[in-house]
């Protein structure tokens, strides 16, 4: 059960080439009835003081089955799981963004419950929720799925698809940017896309958002990872054209990319 264990940690210190030890802070996740120590805790995004993660326990046959926030500051009690108002099978934080005063955005995805699509549906949605520090209270949830058009359509015609946000940046207008990975479960297809979502004058988002995918040229797959404003950092292989091992080339990638929208 050791060998297994994973503890989430983040970096509080300054940008540096030199970090402390000191300023690498650690968490373990854990069941708030129970009291029991997560075997797998991920701390996944910081902002605005709190950040978001996902933990889990073994024989649950999930790792990143809770979702949850987490707040370095609150020494009694610095973990609050996430509550959503579904009841699908999995969740996950990946993103949060700090919007000021006790306001903040949540970005992650869901797994759906098996058993409840036909061929070719979802298996997996994105999603945005609200969570108020002052409060505690949870608001504006709302799931994305994403639908093939253009020259997608042929890539994924006919395939389950899984989908996730993998973070989260605002302009502070109303628009949010997210990263995302578009997956199919038949082939291991994956492609790089970022999100446009836009927030109603009532709060809501709108669900009508704008998936752009992020051309690497040569690629076979690529994720997107994380994003700042109009750069995105992520995974890419590429095909080994030399017929040589290991078969493929698998490295990072940052980019501010020439988005080709879809119509």
């Amino acid at each position: 059960m050791s060998g297994n264990l994973r503890i989430g940690f983040f970096y509080a210190g300054p940008l540096t080439d030199t970090p402390s030890s000191g300023n690498f802070l650690s968490y373990q996740g854990r069941n708030l009835t129970t009291g029991q120590l997560a075997d797998f805790t991920y701390i996944h995004s910081i902002s605005g003081g709190l950040a978001v993660g996902n933990y889990g326990f073994q024989g649950e046959g999930n790792p990143f089955g809770h979702a949850f926030i987490y707040n370095p500051s609150t020494q009694a009690q610095p973990q609050k799981d996430i509550m959503f108002p579904d009841s699908d099978k999995t969740h996950t934080a990946y993103g949060i963004w700090y919007n000021g005063g006790s306001s903040y955005t949540i970005a992650g995805g869901v797994g759906l419950a098996s058993g409840l699509m036909n061929y070719g549906d979802p298996i997996g949605l994105a999603y945005l929720m609200d969570y108020d520090s002052s409060t505690g209270r949870f608001s504006n949830y709302q799931t994305f799925d994403f639908k093939p058009e253009g020259p997608d359509s042929q890539d994924f015609k006919g395939k389950t698809i899984l989908t996730h946000f993998e973070g989260i940046w605002s302009d502070s207008k109303g628009l949010y940017k997210l990263p995302a990975t578009v997956s199919s479960t038949e082939d291991g297809l994956s492609k790089a896309f970022v999100v446009d979502v836009r927030r109603q004058p009532n709060g809501r988002f709108l669900t009508n958002a704008t998936w752009s995918p992020i051309n690497i040229p040569g690629a076979s797959v690529s994720t997107n990872d994380s994003i700042f404003a109009d750069t995105s950092v992520g995974l890419v292989t590429y095909p080994n054209i030399h017929g040589q091992q290991p078969p493929e080339i698998v490295t990072d990638y940052a980019v501010t990319p020439n988005i080709t929208e879809r119509p």
